[in-house]
C-alpha cells in the first residue's frame, strides 16, 4: 500500500517561527538601580553612581512603555541620592571630629610634657 504524495499533515496548520517583539523589556534597569542603591547606602558609596544612572534609565523606560517597574528605579535613584548625602555628611563629621579631638589630644600631651616627673 502506498501513501499519497505530498507534504505530511496536509490538512493541519503549522505555524512558522514566531517573530521577536520589536522591543525588549528593560525591567532589569530598575532591579539594578534598587540593588545598587541599597548597597550604596549600607556599605559601598561608589555604587551610588550606578544607582542614579540605572534609576533614571528605568524611569525613562517606564515613561516610554518599555518597562513596568519604574517605581523600583525611582526607589534606587532616591536611595543613591540618600547614600551620597549620608556618606558625604559622615565623612565631613568624621573629619571635623578628628580635627577637633586631634587638636585637643595633642594639646593635652604637650601640656603634660612640661610637668615635673613624680618621685
Amino acid at each position: 500500500m502506498s501513501l499519497p504524495a505530498g507534504p505530511p499533515n496536509r490538512g493541519q496548520y503549522s505555524p512558522g517561527p514566531q517573530p521577536s517583539p520589536p522591543w525588549q523589556s528593560q525591567n532589569d534597569a530598575g532591579i539594578i538601580a534598587l540593588v545598587t542603591g541599597v548597597l550604596a547606602l549600607i556599605m559601598c558609596p561608589v555604587l551610588a553612581a550606578p544607582a542614579l544612572i540605572y534609576g533614571k534609565k528605568s524611569q525613562r523606560a517606564q515613561a516610554v512603555g518599555l518597562a513596568d517597574n519604574g517605581s523600583m528605579g525611582s526607589a534606587g535613584y532616591w536611595l543613591g541620592i540618600t547614600a551620597i548625602i549620608f556618606w558625604v555628611s559622615f565623612i565631613a563629621i568624621f573629619v571635623i571630629v578628628y580635627a577637633v579631638f586631634g587638636i585637643v589630644w595633642v594639646g593635652m600631651f604637650s601640656m603634660m610634657d612640661g610637668m615635673p616627673a613624680e618621685p
